[in-house]
């Protein structure tokens, strides 16, 4: 295994010698990216410091290596019958805890269980001048001021090479059932925030085209004890579903047949262009459906509750900005190979927004050295002169 120390040393070197470096792990990740694989800068390779540091079953509390496999966490924690509450996506064997935590990548209970942000306590990173930091602690109530550890997620590493990280865990559910209704598309979004208002254990919820016209397919998880999810399947009434769990999985780990032409997780290039829209909760699925250019009917799948959704399209970057700021919501392009893709990542249009991220930015990477170009306001750090760090100052 590869020490920290050594990890350090290469960055301190880049950042003497102001080279760029890019933080890579298994590359499971790659095709979520904006940016391709031959954006510069010698790879730095995280891959290898891997393996559980410590794991208290009691306090619901595990802390590992950056490299370390999630099929690995996964294994560990079901012997003591726990689980990463996140779900997070499998796109191949070796996605590990440091590439789920860069890329905030959450399964379809996101809106109901929370994110990867909402479970993450304490991290020791390398930054951009190649120091041995750490953020948090063990203890969900631990920080004042700048919750750092939390600001890692979602970063995709340009803020620091992630090196330890402490998550909080919980207990597996007892059983799950999936249901599902056929529902006019004008009334759909109605029907499930009125089922998210009641005491119900709803766990992921899911809409896809149907073949009727104005019809679509909504698709509802319950989780926690077997006399509750009785209870609410029984409630609720709609179609039970069998080999439901196989459904969900493909749904997060991109294998369901709408991702058969799009998603190609061996390449950073995709078949099919497919965007990812966050939106509120309440956007009209027919009015979004229909300010999409060219969109064709079942060119689209709604997850998280409909708050996040694919859309499969040959739009430009322009037209899909304009659709996600008329519904107050973020898109990006996955894959690479395009400049249009860069320049789609999350961030809008907020300058605001944008000038607090840069200024974080230099504060923890000064001379931009750490995976340039994975965030779309970093291309407009390198025409500015100076960009004032953040200067009060980040409780570790």
């Amino acid at each position: 295994m590869i020490e920290a120390e050594t990890l350090s040393a290469r960055v301190s070197q880049a950042y003497a010698d102001s080279e760029p470096l890019r933080i890579a792990g298994a590359g499971s990740k790659h095709f979520l990216q904006a940016t391709d694989q031959s954006a510069p800068g010698a790879v730095l390779d995280m891959s290898d410091y891997a393996g559980v540091i410590s794991y208290e079953p009691t306090e619901l509390v595990l802390t590992a290596r950056c490299g370390t496999p999630i099929a690995e966490l996964e294994s560990l924690l079901a012997q003591e019958g726990q689980a990463l509450p996140f779900d997070p996506p499998l796109y191949s064997g070796a996605d590990t805890l440091g590439g789920v935590v860069a890329c905030a990548a959450s399964g379809p209970s996101r809106s109901y269980r929370g994110g990867v942000r909402d479970f993450i306590l304490g991290t020791r990173i390398i930054n951009g001048r190649g120091e041995d930091l750490r953020f948090g602690g063990e203890v969900m109530k631990n920080v004042a001021g700048y919750d750092v550890s939390r600001l890692q997620v979602g970063a995709r590493g340009s803020l620091g090479a992630l090196l330890d990280l402490s998550v909080k865990v919980l207990p597996r559910h007892e059983t799950q059932e999936t249901v599902s209704f056929i529902c006019d598309s004008a009334a759909v979004l109605g029907k499930l925030i009125a089922l998210e208002r009641q005491p119900l254990p709803l766990d992921a919820a899911a809409i896809a085209p149907h073949t009727s016209d104005n019809k679509v397919r909504l698709v509802i998880r319950f989780s926690g004890t077997a006399a509750a999810v009785k209870r609410a399947v029984s409630d609720i009434g709609g179609d039970v579903e069998t080999d439901s769990e196989q459904w969900w999985l493909s749904l997060r780990d991109l294998t369901h047949p709408f991702f058969d032409k799009v998603a190609d997780k061996d390449s950073a290039d995709l078949q099919i262009p497919l965007w990812r829209f966050t939106v509120p909760a309440d956007t009209p699925l027919d009015a979004f459906v229909s300010a999409v250019p060219g969109l064709q009917p079942n060119d689209w799948l709604f997850d998280w509750g409909g708050r996040l959704r694919w859309v499969k399209s040959d739009a430009s970057l322009a037209a899909m900005s304009a659709v996600a700021t008329s519904f107050k919501g973020q898109v990006s392009r996955l894959g690479s190979g395009s400049e249009d893709s860069v320049q789609a990542a999350d961030m809008g249009s907020a300058s605001a927004l944008e000038n607090l991220h840069m200024r974080i930015k230099a504060s923890f990477d000064p001379r931009h050295i750490l995976n340039r170009g994975v965030l779309a306001f970093e291309q407009k750090m390198s025409s500015m002169p100076v960009v004032e760090p953040l200067t009060t100052s980040i409780t570790t």
